[in-house]
């Protein structure tokens, strides 16, 4: 992934340096975030020697196409081998025996083009390859073992493929749409241009919990204890499928909590997620996860930090600032380092915790012009300052996806929904276009009154 870390060999199906002619072509990053959703797949509900037929056909025709295009053994190659992996995980209960066989010898198949399965296979195999070149390759293998009749088809379900019109097709064949347009969706997204956006902060300023508002699900590690080591690419996905893929120590696509909780942060890591946006459209997101930047005690994690700030590629630079934290050494002195080297047009403040704030004791409006001040003393020619409720925007969220709250987050949902409503508290009034209308679901009104959504705007929409 050229727009990612740099890395050196990490999985087992071959050194994530190795590249073919396939391999430089495009972004290996095509394969990591790529998204498929199988759990309403047609197959299911086929009878037991279709579901074998097709299993066979599918194992067969990704290894050899991956053989014969000696991609086996490349960064594409691994991440094929693990999906085709978990679509066999995912569909057929009797995967560990059939992929044990075909490790040891490539099985002979036929396709199953009873009820239109072939058609269907068509797509999964271009899901599951996803690079023009690798699908050619295997669409021409299955054309090879058809009747003239077939192959016709099987061009017909080629070309909905990569139609842009919407599919329209036989009734017969409408098992296949489904996979139609998720295939379209990963091209479509594929081909956005990628918008990174770089994260900083001191320790506990609620740096992850703001990461974690934005993807819209607990992905970034957050304690009070300095948790980030190194740096964490998180992508977003074409859409939400139910996995979460990790590049740590080893590559998985279906990383649990657990996973994300404990991998090993000695070099940089890669996540890759469907993100929950207020608004549906958002566009192909990178979020760099960088560590504290407590000068005192963990200088390897500031020095990490600002190296990533002089060298790695961003569009945008998030600032996180707690209320707590103003004022510091310690803020003031990454504060003045960042005014001498890094562009300050590319820089949003967040004024983060003001679900911390008391009513009658602190004032939002007296900390955004303070802090602003204190930026133009520095040397920030025009500072912009975001407020928000990082943690609110979590409730937030989880409540708009069914997360499940406990107790006390179902609690303090309550009362900060209440409490941002204020309008001393609303913060949709920092943010340009982001008052709340009439017609705003309950959802999108709270998440501009908590600075949520008014901070999306800005971060997505490519402007300050």
């Amino acid at each position: 992934m050229p727009s990612e870390p740099r890395r050196g060999k990490r999985t087992s199906g071959g050194s994530l340096n190795d590249r073919t002619s396939i391999g430089k072509a495009k972004s290996m990053n095509q394969f990591f975030i790529e998204s498929f959703d199988i759990r309403q797949h047609p197959i299911r509900g086929a009878k037991k020697k279709t579901q074998a037929e097709y299993q066979t056909a599918l194992l067969t025709i990704i290894k050899e196409t991956l053989r014969e295009t000696n991609c086996e053994r490349t960064e594409a190659g691994t991440y094929i081998a693990q999906r085709l992996r978990l679509y066999c995980t995912r569909l057929f209960a009797d995967v560990p025996a059939l992929e044990k066989a075909g490790a040891n010898c490539l099985m002979p198949f036929q396709v199953p083009w009873k009820a239109q399965y072939g058609l269907l296979l068509v797509c999964d195999v271009s899901l599951i390859l996803l690079e023009d070149s690798l699908i050619d390759h295997a669409i021409e293998k299955m054309k090879a073992l058809v009747t003239t009749r077939r192959r016709a088809e099987i061009d017909q379900a080629v070309s909905m493929l990569h139609s842009t019109q919407a599919p329209t097709v036989p009734k017969k064949y409408s098992m296949v749409v489904p996979l139609i347009r998720q295939y379209r969706d990963n091209r479509a997204f594929l081909a956005k241009k990628e918008r990174r956006i770089i994260v900083t902060a001191n320790v506990s300023a609620g740096k992850s919990t703001l990461i974690n508002a934005l993807i819209g699900k607990p992905i970034a590690r957050t304690s009070q204890e300095v948790c980030t080591g190194n740096l964490c690419y998180i992508f977003n996905k074409p859409y939400e499928d139910g996995n979460v893929h990790l590049l740590a120590e080893k590559l998985a696509l279906q990383a649990t909590a657990e996973d994300l909780h404990r991998y090993h942060w000695d070099g940089p890591v890669s996540i890759a997620t469907g993100f929950t946006g207020m608004e549906s459209d958002l566009p192909r997101l990178c979020l760099i996860d960088t560590p504290g930047v407590d000068t005192t005690l963990y200088e390897n994690h500031r020095d990490c930090t600002k190296q990533a700030l002089l060298h790695d590629q961003y569009d945008m630079i998030v600032c996180v600032v707690g209320p707590n934290q103003l004022g510091t050494d310690a803020e003031y002195d990454y504060l003045q380092w960042m005014v001498q080297n890094v562009p300050d047009k590319k820089i949003v403040f967040v004024l983060n915790k003001l679900d911390e704030y008391r009513d009658g004791a602190d004032s939002v409006e007296k900390s955004v012009q303070n802090f602003k001040k204190d930026l133009l003393d520095i040397g920030f020619a025009a500072p912009l300052v975001c407020p928000i409720s990082a943690y609110f925007s979590c409730l937030l969220k989880a409540k708009m996806t069914g997360q499940p709250l406990s107790e006390d987050e179902a609690d303090a949902y309550v009362l900060y929904a209440k409490r941002f409503r204020r309008p001393t508290r609303d913060l949709s009034r920092y943010y340009k276009g982001a008052c709340c209308l009439t017609g705003d679901s309950e959802e999108v009104t709270l998440s501009k009154c908590a600075g949520l959504y008014g901070l999306e705007k800005i971060l997505y929409g490519g402007s300050i």
